[in-house]
């Protein structure tokens, strides 16, 4: 069976940690990151403004992010994928609220205007895998946003 908007974000929420994938000088990077939150289906993380993510998101905007909520078994097996476009917030409002919310998660993580950017990625396609779906036409759902 495909799932639900409803059950998606809480996946989303119930992962601990995700990994950010970009491309820029046609080079493509990969790392994992703990410092996120998502609100709905659109993802918030954190990051040093020097460090080599946000230079990358910066030339090239599209980035993919991948979920996969721990200590899960087969035949039990979902990830997700959101494909988005990746900005930088300049809002102080935003961003202060933002801020509130990964610290609150991660209370160890200092975040500071003039040190870290907050990047916002809006979705544009969501692939899900689901192990679990008995059809196997069900195994892989992709949603346009």
């Amino acid at each position: 069976m495909a799932l639900k908007n409803d059950a998606i974000e809480q996946y989303l929420l119930d992962t601990k940690k995700i990994l950010l994938a970009t491309v820029a000088d046609n080079k493509s990077d990969i790392r994992i990151l703990g410092g996120f939150v998502t609100e709905g289906l659109v993802t918030y993380f954190t990051s040093k403004k020097e460090a080599n993510k946000v230079k990358q998101i910066i030339q090239n905007p599209n980035v993919s992010i991948y979920f996969e909520k721990p200590d899960q078994v087969f035949p039990n097996y979902i990830n997700i994928t959101i494909y988005g476009e990746a900005k930088i917030i300049d809002d102080r409002e935003e961003f202060e609220k933002v801020e509130k919310c990964i610290t609150r998660k991660l209370p160890h993580l200092k975040i500071g205007e003039e040190t870290n950017a907050i990047i916002k990625v809006i979705p544009k396609t969501i692939k899900i895998y689901n192990s679990a779906s008995e059809l196997e036409s069900d195994k892989i759902q992709v949603i346009e946003i």
